[in-house]
Order: C-alpha cells, then sequence, then structure tokens
C-alpha cells in the first residue's frame, strides 16, 4: 500500500479481522473486509 500511495495509485487493502482498526490501513484509498467486494468497487469505478 506505501509504495502504491508513493506512485499516485488508488490502494485497496482487505486487512485480517484482527488488524482491522490498525490505523496504518486509513492510508488506503478503500477499506474492504473480503476480496469478494471488491467485484462491487470495481464495478461501480
Amino acid at each position: 500500500m506505501i509504495s502504491g500511495k508513493a506512485a499516485n495509485m488508488k490502494t485497496v487493502v482487505i486487512p485480517a479481522k484482527a488488524e482491522w482498526d490498525d490505523p496504518r490501513w486509513s492510508l488506503a484509498d478503500y477499506k474492504l473486509e473480503q476480496v469478494s467486494d471488491l467485484l462491487g468497487l470495481i464495478k461501480s469505478s
């Protein structure tokens, strides 16, 4: 994610449930709960 942000790219993270509240994930453009949510994100873009 950090490399993507440094390259001015949109970033998506799918953190483990135990790490969901980790503040580092707030840097991502999108934070999803599961991989299957990615399709909906792509379709809405």
